[in-house]
């Protein structure tokens, strides 16, 4: 995207030729890399989180919290990717006005992201629901243990 505008910068000012598709490639190019960043972030669970309420919960119920929070992430992500698909069926055929490039293509890439961090949240949840699991099984398993001493 940097060298795209660097492209038309430098033909503008130095050279005076107007390049009209840099800009409409550096917009398709922002919105790629927002979504499929988007996506990178929820593959390295690295999105930006309050943890104030985290902070204050016991190591026992923080895993509850995480599942909560991961089937919130995905009704909104899944709200997404079905209310995008028909917005690509309206606009599919439509051309940028400078690049003719059809609207289906920058509309796809919300889509893409949007089904690829659906299922990436689904694999977190359930990962969350193994912890959940394994955690609950351990404590019985002390508690089993605790009550054998006495």
């Amino acid at each position: 995207m940097f060298s795209v505008l660097l492209l038309q910068l430098i033909g503008r000012n130095l050279f005076d030729i107007l390049l009209e598709w840099p800009e409409e490639m550096a917009l398709m190019t922002m919105i790629w890399l927002t979504f499929f960043g988007a996506y990178q972030c929820t593959v390295e669970n690295t999105h930006l989180k309050v943890s104030f309420l985290e902070d204050r919960l016991s190591e026992k119920n923080k895993p509850y919290l995480e599942l909560f929070s991961k089937v919130a992430m995905l009704t909104l992500v899944l709200l997404v990717t079905f209310n995008t698909y028909p917005l690509i069926s309206i606009v599919g055929n439509i051309g940028t006005p400078v690049m003719a490039v059809p609207m289906w293509v920058p509309y796809s890439f919300i889509w893409v992201s949007a089904t690829l961090m659906s299922m990436e949240i689904i694999c977190q949840i359930i990962e969350t629901i193994k912890k959940i699991a394994t955690f609950k099984t351990s404590n019985e398993q002390e508690g089993e243990t605790v009550g054998e001493v006495r």
